[in-house]
């Protein structure tokens, strides 16, 4: 429905970016020791982080082909929990494996149609979205 819209009003895009607040890409549920997590846990994260912004690409891959633009944007919101090497102590590992696939996936994204289409992949880190759950990465401190 979205992109039928997107099309009908403008039929092309030149940038798209699937910000968590705005279209609700992406969940973070309360945090889980690894000992604790099920199969749902993993299966939403990964749902929702991982295949939220794959579907995205491709629903609006058509209009980003259209546009006129030279350079085209598909930005990902990624996040430093899923870095390999930032190691957040913190019980994170649904969210972060989900968003940790979500980069492998941008890299693919970008590697298959940079050259192509001039389509330019970008995984953002927008900083932390304030809550009860949140953690500061350099102090460790739950906020």
């Amino acid at each position: 429905m979205l992109v039928s819209r997107v099309e009908q009003n403008s039929g092309r895009i030149f940038f798209f970016a699937d910000i968590a607040r705005s279209i609700r890409v992406g969940i973070a549920e309360k945090p889980k020791p690894v000992l604790k997590l099920d199969a749902g846990d993993m299966t939403r994260h990964y749902e929702v982080n991982t295949l939220g912004p794959l579907f995205l690409f491709q629903a609006f891959y058509p209009l980003l082909q259209k546009s006129s633009k030279a350079e085209k944007k598909f930005i990902i919101t990624s996040t430093l929990a899923g870095s390999i090497g930032a190691a957040i102590p913190f019980p994170i590992t649904s969210y972060g494996a989900s968003k940790a696939a979500v980069n492998f996936v941008a890299i693919h994204i970008h590697l298959e149609h940079a050259q192509q289409d001039n389509i330019v992949v970008v995984p953002i880190h927008p900083g932390e979205s304030p809550g009860r759950l949140s953690i500061d990465p350099v102090f460790g401190i739950l906020t």
